[in-house]
C-alpha cells in the first residue's frame, strides 16, 4: 500500500527537474496518469505480489506475469525492461536476454527498474536473509543483467524486511554481508553518502545506485 500510494503521488511529477516539495495526488505528467493511478513500477510489483502471495518466488512464474503485463500495452515501460520483455517469446528467455544486453552494453545496463518493483520480495522470507537475497537477485535478473541491479535489490529488500519485521530503518547495512565480498566496500561507501547528503543530491536517479541512495537518504 505504501509503495502504490507513494508511486501514485509522484507519478504526475516524474521527469520534472524541480518537483514541488509538497506534492499532491494530481496525476498528469508525461503519461497522462489519472489522479491516484500508479505507474509501471507498482504495476510490476503487483505482478510479483500475485505470485509471491502464494508463498512461491518462482522466477519463471513471475516472468510469465511480466510478459502478460507487457503485452497488455501499459502506458509506460522502462527502457531496459521493455527491451528484454519485447524480445522474449517465453519466460525462460528473460534472464538470458537480460544478461546478453548487459554483456553488449556493460556501461548502460544498470537502470533502476528492477529496484523500483522489488518491494513485495521483501515480505516473502521473513527472518531468512539468504533466501531473501537469492529471490531478490533472481527476480531482478529477469530484466536487468548488471550485477549492480541485483545487489541493490538485495540491500533494499533487507532494509524493507527489517522495517516491517523489526520497525527500524537501518537494516540496509545488514544486507552488505549478503553481497559478493568484492562489492561490499563500494556499497558501504554509497550507503554512507546516502546518510550524509539530502535525497535531492542523488541524480540522475535512473541509475540504480543513485535511486537506492535517494530512497535511503529520504
Amino acid at each position: 500500500m505504501g509503495l502504490a500510494t507513494g508511486d501514485a503521488l509522484g507519478a504526475g511529477y516524474e521527469f520534472q527537474s524541480n518537483p514541488p516539495s509538497r506534492p499532491e495526488m494530481v496525476g498528469g505528467g508525461s503519461f497522462g496518469w489519472e489522479p491516484g493511478e500508479w505507474t509501471d513500477d507498482t504495476q510490476m510489483a503487483l505482478c510479483i505480489a500475485e505470485v509471491t502471495q502464494t508463498g512461491s518466488s518462482d522466477p519463471e512464474a513471475i516472468g510469465e506475469r511480466f510478459l502478460e503485463w507487457y503485452r497488455s500495452g501499459p502506458k509506460d515501460v522502462g527502457v531496459q525492461t521493455a527491451a528484454v520483455l519485447g524480445a522474449a517469446r517465453e519466460p525462460g528467455d528473460l534472464a538470458r536476454l537480460a544478461r546478453a544486453r548487459f554483456e553488449a552494453r556493460p556501461h548502460n545496463s544498470a537502470g533502476n527498474g528492477s529496484l523500483m518493483r522489488c518491494g513485495p520480495v521483501a515480505l516473502l522470507h521473513p527472518g531468512d536473509d539468504q533466501a531473501l537475497a537469492e529471490s531478490s537477485r533472481a527476480i531482478s535478473d529477469l530484466t536487468h543483467g548488471d550485477p549492480l541491479t541485483g545487489e541493490a535489490c538485495v540491500l533494499w529488500c533487507v532494509a524493507i524486511e527489517r522495517a516491517v519485521r523489526e520497525e527500524r530503518l537501518d537494516g540496509i547495512h545488514e544486507g552488505l554481508a549478503l553481497l559478493p565480498a568484492a562489492s561490499r566496500d563500494r556499497w558501504a561507501s554509497w550507503i554512507q553518502e546516502a546518510e550524509s547528503e539530502p535525497p535531492r543530491s542523488f541524480k540522475p536517479n535512473g541509475f540504480v545506485v543513485k535511486a537506492l541512495q535517494a530512497a535511503h537518504a529520504a
